[in-house]
């Protein structure tokens, strides 16, 4: 299975530079019911989600079922096409203080 890529956060898939992002374990989607190997454990929403494979947040069809985003905070846009995709159609990262996504010419980094 090809993994999708993610235009806000192309190395999610490299261990060495983005610690913890995605889990690498045989595990069942959430949203799909797939098995998976590669998935995200967390998920900014109300129910408690623990495996949500990387399609279901390429897609969005996470973000819908559970109403809910991949992302804390970020600066602001003025494209909202472009907060939809950073937000919920993007892991997050790491951080025991949540994620801050950086902006920069009205549009988000890498």
């Amino acid at each position: 299975m090809k993994l999708p890529k993610f235009k806000y956060h192309p190395n999610v898939y490299d261990k060495e530079k983005v610690l913890d992002a995605v889990q690498f374990d045989n595990n069942v989607c959430q949203c799909c019911g797939n098995k998976t190997d590669v998935y995200v454990s967390t998920m900014y929403c109300s129910e408690e989600v623990d495996c949500i494979c990387m399609e279901c947040v390429a897609n969005g069809k996470a973000a819908e079922k559970y109403d809910g985003e991949f992302i804390q905070y970020a600066e602001e846009i003025s494209d909202e096409e472009k907060r939809t995709e950073l937000f919920r159609r993007t892991p997050g990262y790491c951080s025991w203080q949540g994620e801050y996504w950086l902006a920069c010419c009205d549009d988000y980094c890498e």
